[in-house]
């Protein structure tokens, strides 16, 4: 579960160039690949999760909201809606259980059993 990754992405910064680094992730067995900083089209996912987060923040200023709270509720209700692929939340998929949260639930089917033996 919190195990090392196969590949890791980084941009091109000071912590990732060194020979120490390359020593490292040899010693993992971690591919290392580099993305171009500061532009997120080199990830669509990220820019697509980026432009949302924008807009969840730019409605709470407009709300008069404190943004840094609303902030919490979006991420919270971001990782625990069911994804269009997988049709199972990010935290469901990386914990392994279900994360309450205030959002209606479909049904009382718990899918965790059902997840974890189609992706382990």
């Amino acid at each position: 579960m919190f195990c090392t990754p196969g590949i890791l992405k980084s941009d091109n910064g000071p912590p990732f160039n060194g020979e120490e680094f390359e020593k490292f992730a040899s010693i993992l067995g971690l591919r290392h690949r580099k993305v171009t900083p500061l532009w997120p089209r080199a990830n669509g996912e990220v820019e697509r999760f980026v432009k949302t987060f924008e807009k969840s923040i730019k409605a709470s200023k407009t709300e008069e909201k404190n943004w840094r709270k609303e902030m919490q509720i979006f991420l919270q209700n971001y990782r625990t809606t069911p994804h269009a692929t997988t049709s199972v939340s990010p935290a469901t998929l990386f914990l392994k259980r279900i994360i309450r949260n205030k959002l209606p639930q479909i049904n009382d089917i718990d899918p965790v059993s059902e997840i974890v033996r189609k992706y382990d």
